[in-house]
Parts: structure tokens; C-alpha cells; sequence
């Protein structure tokens, strides 16, 4: 490893950096290789970028359509134990008209032969 001085001319820097034509094409080349890499490498992080993008908007997209589903699964949740209440109301309240009915019916009859 060679050490510049400070008071070295323009023309010692440029002897010390001396290149061949050859060396040259070979470090443009290797140059132009990594450059060509590299445009490759930005380009596929590029590509993988946007498709995180697009992979976290669908999971945004998935997780509101969960929420959303969830609230009518309890919408229709509720609405089903309401109608369940009111049909459970009905059948007791036809239950309670029978028996009455009945109970009319056999205290009528009673009546009648108690009457005889």
C-alpha cells in the first residue's frame, strides 16, 4: 500500500494511478456488470414492494370484511333470538288458550251434569 504524500504534484498522482487501456475495459466492464446487478436487485425489491403493498391492502380488505360480517352475524343473531322469543310467545299463548278452552269445556260439562 502506497502512501501519497501531501506535496505530490498532480503528475505523481496520475503515475501512481496509472491503468492500462485493458485494465480499464476490464473495471468499465465489471463496472458496467455491477451496475447491471445492482438495477436487477433494485428492480426485484421493487417488485416484491409492491407486492407487500398489494398483499397488505388485501389483508386490510379481508380484515374489514371480517369485521363487517361479524356485525351482521350478531345483527342477524339478534334478530333471530327475537323471533324465536316472539314464536316461543305464540306457542305458550296457543297452549294456555287450549287449556282454557279445555278447562271451560270440562267445567261446562260439569255444570250440566250437576245441574241433572
Amino acid at each position: 500500500k502506497a502512501v501519497v504524500s501531501t506535496q505530490s504534484t498532480g503528475a505523481d498522482l496520475e503515475r501512481y494511478f496509472q491503468v492500462s487501456e485493458s485494465d480499464r475495459k476490464k473495471i468499465h466492464s465489471a463496472y458496467l456488470e455491477m451496475r447491471e446487478k445492482a438495477v436487477c436487485e433494485e428492480l426485484k425489491c421493487n417488485k416484491f414492494e409492491t407486492e407487500f403493498s398489494l398483499l397488505r391492502a388485501d389483508k386490510e380488505n379481508c380484515e374489514k370484511q371480517l369485521m363487517n360480517n361479524k356485525q351482521e352475524i350478531n345483527k342477524l343473531s339478534k334478530q333471530l333470538k327475537s323471533k324465536q322469543n316472539v314464536f316461543e310467545k305464540n306457542i305458550v299463548n296457543k297452549e294456555a288458550q287450549r287449556l282454557q278452552m279445555q278447562y271451560m269445556s270440562s267445567l261446562r260439562s260439569s255444570t250440566l251434569s250437576t245441574l241433572k
